[in-house]
């Protein structure tokens, strides 16, 4: 998983933005925050001292009830196929998991597959293949084929998950990035 480095001030910021390979992406930390892309709390390819002042000035100019902010500095990691791994306790139905294309893109386009859980591993197979855009994961167009089995596994956990932890209402991991071998959860969300 990507190196990271939690800061309280610009300057432990810009320190980790040198120390870490590469381009980075910073992020608000504000547990008030649950959405923190639409909120405008993460700034990717940050390269230059000049990037991440102005991504961090943009940071602290959204508002919130945190008392202190707090960044999260992390190495960007490479590019994937972008699915969201979901699940939640529905009032009617009980544990349920979702899979879907990452980003905005599971919104907009409805491409997702719904479960109940718990699942088996074939159960979120299933899933993947249920997907209008299942074809993304098999070297569409000369992209690598994707890691069907370790995203697999990663349904079957968030289905476990919610279905043995109490108080958990809701779990979402958007982005997962599914490489040739293995998947990487960019972002988590937890709601009690």
């Amino acid at each position: 998983s990507p190196r990271r480095v939690e800061s309280t001030t610009h300057a432990d910021a810009q320190a980790a933005r040198r120390n870490l390979k590469g381009d980075v992406v910073v992020k608000i930390l504000d547990p008030l925050i649950a959405h923190k892309t639409e909120a405008g709390g993460v700034h990717v390819g940050i390269g230059t001292s000049r990037q991440m002042d102005t991504a961090l000035a943009r940071i602290d100019s959204i508002k919130s009830r945190t008392r202190r902010k707090r960044y999260l500095v992390e190495e960007m990691a490479p590019p994937g196929l972008e699915v969201i791994v979901g699940a939640r306790n529905d009032s009617s139905w009980g544990p349920v998991v979702l899979l879907g294309l990452g980003g905005v893109a599971a919104e907009a386009l409805g491409d997702v597959s719904l479960r109940l859980a718990p699942l088996g591993i074939d159960d979120a197979l299933a899933m993947i293949d249920d997907l209008q855009s299942s074809a993304l994961f098999d070297g569409f167009r000369g992209a690598p084929i994707c890691d069907r089995a370790a995203l697999a596994k990663i349904i079957v956990a968030v289905g476990n998950i919610v279905l043995s932890t109490p108080g958990i209402r809701e779990i979402d991991l958007n982005p997962v990035r599914v490489y040739p071998q293995g998947v990487l959860a960019l972002d988590a969300l937890i709601i009690r």
